[in-house]
């Protein structure tokens, strides 16, 4: 049985052996990237979210929390992220940075969180776009101008000539970490998602290492609703366990009076 549990690290409390674990896991699944370079964007980083199977390291997320003087709001920025296949579709990593949502607000609660992600996969785009609907880009609405001035400038700021403003997004003369072949595939099936559909037309060059820069806008009533929501699905989870479950030990006990006399 997993006995799946995570825990949220200051990033100047991890040891070089943790790093090497989550660079093995990175590498697994990512081409074009190099240690150094991926130390270098961790120290970048203020926290870790980690995910264990026992005493097994199986899944991370970096990200950064802080002020930043072109804004009045709080910047959230997710860094890299990445699961061991076996864990795929697991939520728990997910809980933890939904819980370090909350952590970073209630250290300021008079001042909204803006959420920083550079999406290189369809499925963080659909991460942000599900749980928070102030986020952009979108194929809904456009992005509101106090949002768009800070989402322009965090990331000019952060990566120059590489961020491409008009198409909102980074592309890099040297790939920067891109997912390895097969590791995601995309079918006409997953198009017909008018989100998936919309992170595909605005990042063409995903696989080659382009990245999506998006903003979300995330206020109290966002994280109660978003928590909401992932309650019921738990609670739904649950009851469909349990009625599973159910269903199985019924059966089981018309089994064994066939064999009764």
């Amino acid at each position: 049985m997993m006995r799946l549990h995570t825990k949220i690290y200051v990033v100047g409390d991890i040891s070089d052996r943790m790093i090497n674990e989550m660079y093995t896991i990175f590498d697994r699944y990512y081409d074009c990237i190099r240690f150094d370079v991926f130390e270098r964007d961790l120290q970048d980083k203020t926290h870790v979210m980690v995910l264990y199977d026992g005493n097994r390291l199986v899944g991370f997320s970096t990200a950064y929390a802080g002020k930043q003087p072109h804004t009045n709001a709080t910047i959230l920025f997710s860094g890299d992220t990445v699961l061991e296949e076996a864990y795929w579709g697991n939520k728990i990593l997910q809980q933890a940075f939904y819980k370090f949502m909350w952590m970073v607000y209630i250290k300021a609660p008079w001042r909204p969180i803006y959420w920083m992600l550079m999406s290189k996969g369809y499925k963080t785009y659909l991460l942000m776009r599900c749980n928070f609907p102030r986020s952009y880009p979108n194929h809904h609405h456009s992005t509101p101008k106090t949002l768009l001035q800070a989402k322009n400038t965090f990331y000019r700021v952060k990566y120059g000539d590489a961020f491409k403003e008009k198409e909102s997004l980074l592309q890099f003369p040297i790939s920067r970490g891109q997912l390895k072949t097969g590791v995601i595939s995309v079918d006409e099936k997953d198009l017909e998602h008018p989100d998936i559909r919309f992170f595909h037309v605005c990042n063409p060059g995903a696989s080659h290492g382009d990245e999506l820069a998006c903003i979300a806008k995330i206020t109290l009533l966002d994280l109660i609703q978003s928590g909401v929501k992932h309650l019921a699905k738990w609670v739904a989870i649950k009851k469909q366990k349990n009625l599973s479950k159910s269903k199985t030990n019924y059966k089981g006990e018309l089994d064994l009076r066939r064999l009764l006399p």
